[in-house]
């Protein structure tokens, strides 16, 4: 089996020299990791002590009562999701217990131009503004969803609110935040299928892979980090039982193969431009 990378990601393998004098180098201790994304699994951690739900109006006022966490009833969520100002998107948090917090999070019932049936873009944007309380020990998150086949696409849309990238080099003031599972549910019950886990944890896996390597300058995601991360995507695919290869062209290896255009663009790299097929 054999991929190459596509046209504009090859302009990424060969930036110019001048772009590289403009961009302080970074060493490798000084980039760590913003977040962890979320897992994407059917059951709540066992310790988590911060409940999130997330779903259009209608599908929150009809989900079973058997779905909330232990110690809350459904006229404690009810109460919670009247208290939501307006009639578009919107969220409430209450503490409920000891140290336990429930939020309630209401995506738009209307959709437009700007925003898909799903609402992904609102999901996301519940889910960032989120603030998380300084005593979670876990964040279980249940998104509420029409058809399983939802939640690959819900389960992107999460994932993109937890950047992974930083390049902050002192150290934190504050511990990392604790971990989070997202689940998916009907308004009448959990879905616990697990080829729908692995399709939407698949897709989860692959948005916050784009994501980092996005976010990653050129300073750090630069040739060889690029073609390393080709490199290790092939041997994911192996492990799988793929016969992947790969065939890397670096420097003049690339003009001696016709690649004359990459070649010329990258030439005065530090790092020396790169095909990977």
């Amino acid at each position: 089996m054999r991929f190459a990378l596509a046209a504009s990601a090859l302009l990424l393998l060969s930036p110019s020299a001048s772009a590289f004098r403009l961009i302080r180098p970074v060493s490798s201790s000084s980039v760590r990791l913003f977040s962890t994304p979320p897992s994407i699994v059917p059951e709540a951690p066992g310790d988590a002590n911060v409940f999130r739900y997330v779903g259009r109006l209608d599908q929150l006022e009809s989900m079973s009562p058997d779905q909330l966490p232990s110690g809350v009833d459904a006229s404690t969520f009810k109460a919670l999701l009247s208290s939501i100002p307006g009639k578009g998107s919107g969220s409430a948090t209450t503490l409920v217990g000891d140290n336990s917090f429930l939020s309630v999070h209401r995506l738009p019932s209307k959709i437009s131009r700007h925003n898909t049936p799903l609402r992904t873009a609102d999901v996301t944007s519940a889910l960032s503004a989120a603030t998380v309380p300084s005593t979670a020990s876990a964040v279980s998150v249940r998104i509420l969803v029409d058809s399983p086949s939802d939640c690959s696409a819900l389960a992107m849309a999460a994932t993109r609110a937890f950047p992974s990238f930083s390049l902050k080099s002192e150290a934190p003031s504050s511990p990392p935040p604790p971990p989070t599972a997202v689940s998916f549910c009907t308004a009448s019950a959990p879905l616990r299928s697990p080829d729908v886990y692995a399709s939407a944890r698949a897709a989860a896996e692959a948005v916050s892979l784009a994501q980092r390597i996005v976010d990653s300058p050129p300073s750090v995601m630069n040739v060889s980090e690029f073609v390393g991360e080709a490199e290790a995507a092939a041997g994911r695919l192996n492990e799988r039982g793929l016969d992947v290869t790969v065939e890397v062209l670096r420097g003049d290896d690339l003009e001696a193969e016709g690649y004359g255009g990459l070649y010329s663009v990258g030439k005065c790299a530090d790092d020396p431009p790169a095909l990977v097929v």
